[in-house]
């Protein structure tokens, strides 16, 4: 059982991995540059101050997600924040009043040939109460297993009509989880969700 949690977490690590970036943000004399950005939960904010006394402090996150303060920096300092939440983020230098922000949206974790070739659809994402699951011929799902972060399954259902599945949601806390689909012959597709 341990051994199976352990590649779970693994293969879930290199997904993030290979999907997150770094969005660099600048801070100049009297602006961030670009003072508004979009990016993937998952992803790194760098800031890079190209002048002296200025800080990246942030004035409002979604909920649950962790606000954050640079301290007055000078040039050439750094300050990273890894994106935690899909939502609205909005930050100012303190010193001076200039604001950015930051769109952050929830990756599918599909890709553009997964979507061709398995025409799997996966909605809402960010999602409340259910999400709706549904493939083609090529893909068709047979179970749903939701992981929390820790590997633990929180969910599993049995498709019954192995074309398209509404998945309760009601029972999860607010978080990312990972979702896998898997057909009767065992291939799988796993991509992460968030429940707001």
């Amino acid at each position: 059982m341990k051994t199976k949690i352990t590649t779970l977490l693994f293969i879930f690590g290199m997904i993030i991995k290979s999907q997150a970036t770094t969005v660099t943000v600048k801070i100049l004399s009297s602006s961030f540059s670009p003072n508004s950005i979009t990016v993937n939960v998952g992803d790194t904010v760098l800031w890079m101050w190209e002048t002296n006394f200025h800080s990246s402090t942030s004035t409002s996150v979604p909920v649950s997600a962790n606000a954050w303060d640079s301290g007055t920096l000078n040039s050439g300092a750094t300050f990273k924040y890894v994106v935690s939440v899909a939502g609205e983020y909005k930050y100012k230098c303190t010193p001076h009043g200039f604001t950015g922000s930051i769109t952050a949206t929830t990756p599918t974790g599909l890709k553009e040939d997964d979507l061709k070739q398995n025409q799997i659809v996966f909605y809402p994402n960010p999602a409340t109460n259910f999400i709706y699951v549904s493939s083609n011929e090529n893909f068709k799902v047979f179970q749903c297993a939701i992981y929390d972060l820790t590997g633990k399954i929180v969910n599993r259902v049995i498709s019954t009509s192995s074309s398209h599945e509404l998945i309760d949601l009601a029972d999860l806390s607010l978080g990312m989880y990972w979702i896998e689909l898997r057909n009767e012959s065992g291939r799988r597709n796993v991509f992460p969700f968030v429940k707001k």
